[in-house]
């Protein structure tokens, strides 16, 4: 349980959206904003981290493309580092492969940003 609150809690302060039921029981939907910089990064830098052996795929986006070995102490050690997110964007994705495949496969309209629905393989321009 301990771990468990505190991945929550590393998620929460290095900016992953997630919406709670009703209640605040369990999450309902978890989604990540990226900006459309990043998601070219992804997209052009895929073979990395399809070549991971990883089953789960954490990536500090600002950290493109380099899939750090331990990804929580790298993105916590390396917050400030790299060119600053904008605010409205997640500070990290965390992905099954087959999810990080539907995001550098969907084709949305052109944006500035962009939110990831996963679990609903979704992506949809926000601004």
């Amino acid at each position: 349980m301990q771990i468990r609150m505190l991945g929550l809690f590393l998620g929460l302060s290095l900016g992953s959206a997630v919406a709670y039921g009703q209640n605040g029981a369990s999450p309902a939907t978890v989604s990540f904003e990226v900006s459309a910089e990043r998601l070219a990064c992804l997209r052009e830098h895929a073979s990395v981290y399809r070549a991971s052996d990883r089953k789960l795929l954490f990536i500090p986006l600002a950290e493109c493309p380099n899939l750090p070995r331990r990804p929580v102490l790298s993105s916590l050690v390396n917050q400030g580092a790299g060119k600053p997110r904008d605010k409205s964007e997640s500070g990290f994705i965390y992905v099954t492969k087959a999810e990080f495949e539907c995001l550098i496969e969907a084709q949305p309209a052109p944006a500035q940003v962009y939110r990831f629905f996963p679990a609903e393989c979704k992506l949809e321009g926000l601004q």
